[in-house]
């Protein structure tokens, strides 16, 4: 089911792409601040950013995909929204192995580590300024490439940290939902982890007031939605596991 404006793109051997108009929405929001008053090269440094963190997101989804098609769990599409990315297994794979839940975030901060060191390596390159007549040296300029590779380093290393937050429907939630299953059973992970989730969602309207007071909006996950239905269904017995 697809809505209006949805691009479907298909690259042999990766499951097919299908990216929704609203998956701008949240790097233009993330990127703001280079936006606003549109002053020096910040336009141009979001006008990289931007569809940079998209890439970012197919990134993660692509290293879940690629790491269960290796593992012989068939994918069905990646999907890019408004809400991040999802790459979709095909059949009734329930709890998939953890490391094919591990690799979507390990991308990222691989990604923004290696766009970091780039960065800094840019930062060295770069001659020293001229102090000329001052008496003391004037800043030194930063260029858009370093920009560029600042902010999506230090995004890609929220995009991988922020995912493994112990929430659903994030990795971070998956991945301890499986280790408590494992010892305890299903109803107590759906509990603690949709229990933990809520609080993560509380903190997160905290930090979206705070943020956007201090003019710099800036949302994160988890959602309380998925959460409180989990902590909910937990507690109907075992008939709402199914």
């Amino acid at each position: 089911m697809t809505g209006p404006g949805t691009v479907t793109l298909r690259i042999p051997g990766l499951p097919p792409l299908r990216a929704d108009p609203g998956v701008l929405l949240v790097p233009l929001v993330a990127t703001f601040p280079l936006w606003w008053g549109l002053r020096g090269n910040s336009p141009w440094v979001a006008a990289i950013v931007v569809p940079g963190l998209i890439l970012s997101v197919l990134a993660h989804e692509l290293g879940h995909a690629i790491t269960a098609q290796r593992m012989g769990y068939p994918v069905q599409q990646i999907r890019l929204s408004t809400e991040g990315g999802a790459a979709v297994l095909e059949g009734t794979t329930i709890h998939p192995p953890p490391a094919i839940t591990w690799a979507g975030p390990l991308v990222n901060l691989a990604l923004g580590l290696a766009l970091l060191l780039a960065a800094a390596a840019l930062g060295a390159a770069a001659p020293a300024p001229d102090p000329g007549p001052y008496l003391t040296p004037p800043p030194a300029p930063t260029g858009l490439a370093r920009r560029a590779l600042l902010w999506l380093g230090w995004g890609n290393i929220l995009l991988g940290a922020v995912n493994l937050l112990p929430a659903f429907p994030l990795d971070g939630g998956h991945l301890l939902a499986d280790a408590i299953r494992r010892r305890s059973g299903p109803r107590r992970a759906l509990r603690l982890v949709g229990l933990l989730g809520m609080v993560l969602s509380a903190l997160s309207w905290v930090a979206l007031a705070a943020s956007v007071a201090a003019g710099v909006p800036l949302w994160l996950p988890p959602d309380w939605g998925p959460n409180w239905d989990a902590w909910r269904s937990a507690g109907q017995g075992p008939r709402a596991l199914g």
